[in-house]
């Protein structure tokens, strides 16, 4: 994991060892967005953040702020809930 060239990390190691997770994370958030009939445009509109960055979140892919998005994703899930019951 050390390298010397960025202060001893290296990011494409810190990358695969978490890319299965954030995977599984965003297919399970994505596939409860579609069932309850929410668009990708709909939800990026509710969490603040651009479609494409969704995308790649929703995809597995490394995002600024991941963390906060997940968390913003699952808020919205649960309002959008809690508006239609």
């Amino acid at each position: 994991m050390k390298n010397e060239k960025n202060g001893g990390f290296n990011n494409d190691n810190w990358i695969q060892e978490h890319q299965k997770s954030w995977l599984e994370i965003g297919q399970e958030l994505k596939s409860e967005r579609e069932t309850l009939g929410i668009t990708k445009a709909g939800m990026s509109r509710k969490i603040g953040c651009a479609p494409s960055t969704l995308t790649k979140f929703e995809e597995g892919k490394p995002v600024q702020a991941a963390k906060i998005i997940e968390n913003a994703y699952k808020m919205a899930l649960e309002l959008f809930q809690l508006e239609v019951s």
